[in-house]
């Protein structure tokens, strides 16, 4: 299968060329609106630089039997050896921008709008009541019940039942601090949730 950005690539070339001998073929150039193709093309260089800019996000199992990757648009790929991958549904179409994994098996996933998703068999995944409607940065899981997940503003919310109720951890408003030179960082039991450049 041809990546959808190779596609776009070859399309707006073809184009190019197109436009490029249209002047030599009349017919051609009275039956197809040059503007038109231009646009086309216009087109399948903004799928190409769309495609290009899609965010991923790889997590590991522990025991590095498991990886996913999550990426914008809800999307999923999981594979256990790095060389196939399977897509996934997620159920979401909000951007995926962060994860956990436990096992091979458990794995957490947030994202935008306060998304929350759960695999516990390794394949199919389920979405979980969200504490919050703010995008979601972090993720830091002690379990298939346990998991903490940290929120753009800082705040940082907590279940222990799997997400059926979650609770704002105790100083966890305006979560972030500074590390000097103009960056920042979330961390949460001393490990690094987030960091970033302040803006």
């Amino acid at each position: 299968m041809v990546p959808d950005d190779d596609i776009a690539q070859r399309f707006a070339a073809a184009v190019k060329l197109a436009l490029d001998h249209l002047p030599a073929c009349a017919a051609a150039a009275a039956a197809i609106p040059v503007g038109l193709v231009a646009e086309i093309a216009a087109v399948a260089a903004s799928l190409s630089k769309a495609r290009a800019a899609q965010r991923a996000v790889m997590v590991a199992a522990p025991d590095h039997r498991a990886f996913w990757v999550f990426q914008d648009s809800g999307v999923i790929h999981h594979s256990s050896d790095r060389r196939i991958w399977v897509c996934q549904p997620s159920g979401t179409e909000h951007d995926l921008l962060a994860g956990a994994a436990l096992s091979s098996r458990v794995c957490w996933a947030v994202g935008r709008a306060g998304t929350i998703l759960l695999t516990i068999d390794g394949i199919s995944w389920a979405q979980v009541a969200s504490p919050t409607e703010t995008d979601l940065i972090g993720v830091v899981a002690s379990g298939a019940d346990m998991v903490t997940v940290v929120a753009r503003d800082g705040r940082r919310y907590t279940t222990c039942n799997g997400g059926r109720s979650w609770r704002m951890c105790a100083g966890a408003s305006g979560g972030w601090q500074q590390l000097g030179n103009g960056r920042r960082a979330i961390l949460i039991g001393g490990r690094l949730v987030k960091e970033d450049s302040g803006g």
